[in-house]
């Protein structure tokens, strides 16, 4: 058997003659003849290679961003971008305006069996994710106009102006059962009122508007007389004795339940914690009825909490997912008329976010008809205000870059009565809206219910932080590269020149050791690009330099020097020391650095002599800090610090509260009475104004910060 020669000519072959074996003879194979050749494997391997990266060259090619989509799109229609954007975004607003729901069909699906059962129910999601839409479709497909459902939109109370949600319940009983339709088990009920609305009516014909009018007045003073908590209770009574599970949802719970610190919530705070009192007797103790609490806001276990009920006192905590991928493609495609490119692109971007892809589309539309499509952006079509301090602040660094990495985050706890950082951090987070607290319970769907199995595999991982959608993610990855791409730009620009150079004539000096105790940080000409790019890394790398040259102190604990500026509590005679709970100054210090090199007087004390170097030195530092300083303002005594060898960070945790980073000079200033005794013609305010007022506005720190003369 041969070889034919074109199959040989496109892998790069030799011909059939010239193949050998591996000792040169001839091989046999199915009766015919074939020589291999093992001469040059590699170079004939060579053309596939390139053949294999070009292929990979030309699909790489073919990601065209959503205007070049949109464009070419745009031109295979035979319109501008502009109309073809037009006529996509009008499909779109009308199959919004209508009520069908875009996949979701598990979601939808556990709803149902929950609302089967008593219990209370959390339904967290964030905004625009169709969670009412869902509910709303519900009501109507699964309820019929008999069965005992209660659902109040919060957004749009039936009782104008009130945000209490046990009167908007009455009142969403009063619309939803007239006399002829209400349910049996319900009359016993409502059957206060509707005579005296019957007789109203009957004499309406005799007596004109002036008798609809009174009885009207009469059904209004009767329904006050009835509070709404008793009306919730008896309507949950009479529904239960015949049978029944009574549903009652309340969307946009968050507007109903305020967190008592002007935020979203504008409801009373005492109405609102009857109202979560009854829900859970009635739901969880009488096991009587189904409450469902459904919130656009990931932090609302936390306002439960604070209304005196735990994250926990639900049975189920359920967050709302986005439309999953074939689903999402396929709404794109058939109901708003995309082409399958430009859907596919739209959900690579933006998730499974339907408002966020409505919000994309009128944007470009706009940007089209402008002519400013270059500039669209998917990373900036959502308020990300507050996303760089997040992921810039050592205290949720972790979180974010896991959440980046990983997609989830592991939150480490504590006991029951205090927070460990790793909770606080997450807590903040979910704050702002860019993740959401999970436990093993929750109930998660899409990408996330695939992921939970590897969230809680740690048997001692209680909770899990988790980022809002697929496209916060994204966010999150952006950022945290960014922040370290400038990290890393920051750290360099500070290696060499961080510290004076050495001049041709200066006599080389062997570096001295730090004592045992002093901070084990060590310093070399390679210094930043060996350590990790970090904040807590920057402030080390400070301290380091500072100490190499003999102007730093380290403190064992910022705890433990808390009470050492109470001068009015230390004793003086020798026999009382013992009782003194203020430690003396050798307990203070961790370590202290080495003796000061032979160098130059400080920079801070030679700007008060000469103005043209503080703008050399602010310059200088402007150098270091023109990346960072625009998002992280209060970062900037850590870029004084870096720049200038006689200025070292602190950052203190006295009497319970946490002070911002501050920088302080060791060689200026010997104590801190004598600093806050000068006034603002000080050095220090001739330094930086901003820095100084801060640090005498600040609780009093150790008086022994600076180094001390005897």
């Amino acid at each position: 058997m041969t070889v034919p020669q074109a199959y040989a000519d496109v892998y790069g072959l030799r011909a059939p003659e010239d193949w050998q074996g591996v000792d040169g003879e001839p091989l046999n194979f199915d009766g015919g003849t074939i020589r291999i050749d093992r001469a040059r494997p590699f170079q004939r391997a060579v053309p596939l290679l390139l053949f294999a990266v070009c292929i990979a060259g030309l699909s790489h090619l073919q990601a065209f961003s959503i205007p070049e989509l949109v464009r070419q799109s745009a031109q295979k229609a035979q319109k501008t971008p502009s109309e073809f954007l037009e006529s996509i975004e009008e499909r779109a607003d009308e199959w919004q305006r209508g009520t069908e729901v875009a996949g979701r069909e598990n979601f939808t699906m556990f709803l149902e069996k929950v609302m089967n059962k008593p219990g209370l129910h959390m339904v967290i999601g964030g905004k625009s994710l169709g969670k009412s839409k869902v509910l709303e479709r519900m009501s109507t497909t699964k309820f019929q106009q008999q069965d005992p459902l209660l659902l109040v939109d919060m957004r749009m109370p039936p009782q104008m102006g009130s945000a209490d949600v046990l009167e908007c319940l009455q009142e969403v009983a009063k619309s939803r059962w007239t006399e002829d339709t209400m349910p049996y088990w319900l009359q016993p009920v409502m059957g206060e009122f509707l005579p005296v609305l019957s007789k109203a009516e009957a004499r309406e014909s005799d007596q004109g508007l002036k008798v609809v009018a009174a009885a009207a007045a009469t059904v209004a003073a009767t329904m006050g007389a009835k509070k709404p908590s008793q009306f919730v209770e008896e309507f949950v009574a009479a529904a239960s004795a015949d049978g029944l599970t009574p549903v009652i949802i309340i969307d946009e719970a968050s507007i109903a339940f305020p967190d008592g610190n002007g935020g979203n919530g504008n409801g009373k705070k005492a109405a609102a914690e009857a109202a979560l009192a009854l829900f859970v007797a009635i739901s969880k103790q009488q096991r009587k009825a189904c409450v469902v609490l459904v919130a656009s806001e990931y932090a609302f276990p936390y306002r439960i909490e604070q209304l005196g009920r735990g994250k926990y006192d639900s049975l189920n905590i359920i967050v709302a997912p986005e439309v999953e991928e074939v689903a999402m493609i396929e709404m794109l495609t058939t109901k708003w008329g995309m082409p399958e490119d430009l859907a596919e692109a739209f959900y690579d971007n933006f998730g499974g976010d339907i408002f966020l892809c409505s919000q994309a589309l009128s944007q470009l539309t706009v940007e089209f008809s402008l002519g400013d499509e270059v500039d669209f952006d998917s990373y900036y079509m959502w308020d990300n205000f507050g996303l760089d301090d997040l992921v810039m602040d050592n205290l949720t660094r972790q979180h974010m870059e896991n959440m980046a990495k990983k997609g989830w985050s592991p939150i480490e706890g504590g006991d029951a009565k205090t927070e460990t950082p790793s909770q606080s951090a997450a807590r903040e987070i979910v704050k702002v809206n860019f993740g959401a607290v999970i436990g093993r319970k929750t109930r998660l769907f899409g990408h996330l219910g695939s992921l939970k199995k590897q969230m809680f595999e740690d048997v001692t991982t209680q909770q899990v932080l988790i980022p809002t959608t697929q496209y916060m993610r994204k966010c999150i990855q952006k950022m945290v590269e960014a922040v370290k791409q400038k990290e890393v730009a920051f750290l360099g620009s500070l290696g060499p020149g961080a510290r004076p150079e050495k001049g041709r004539g200066q006599k080389h000096q062997t570096p001295r050791r730090l004592p045992r105790q002093a901070a084990k940080v060590p310093y070399t000409s390679a210094y930043a690009s060996k350590f990790p790019s970090s904040w807590k890394a920057l402030e080390e790398k400070a301290i380091a330099e500072t100490s190499w040259h003999g102007h730093a102190f380290f403190y064992k604990s910022a705890r433990a020097v808390a009470g050492c500026d109470e001068s009015e509590q230390r004793q003086r005679l020798r026999r009382l020391k013992r009782d003194n709970p203020v430690p003396e100054f050798t307990d203070w210090l961790l370590g202290r650095g080495p003796p000061r090199r032979p160098s130059g007087d400080c920079v801070i004390r030679e700007l008060c002599q000469d103005a043209q170097v503080l703008q050399q030195i602010y310059a200088n530092c402007a150098k270091c800090s023109r990346l960072l300083l625009p998002v992280e303002k209060h970062k900037w005594p850590l870029f004084m610090a870096a720049a200038v060898d006689h200025v070292i960070p602190v950052s203190q945790f006295l009497s319970g509260q946490q002070q911002e980073l501050q920088a302080l000079c060791l060689e200026c200033h010997r104590t801190k009475t004598s600093l806050e005794g000068n006034h603002c013609t000080n050095l220090e305010s001739r330094f930086s104004r901003y820095d100084y007022l801060n640090y005498a506005a600040s609780p009093r720190l150790p008086p022994l910060v600076f180094q001390l003369q005897k």
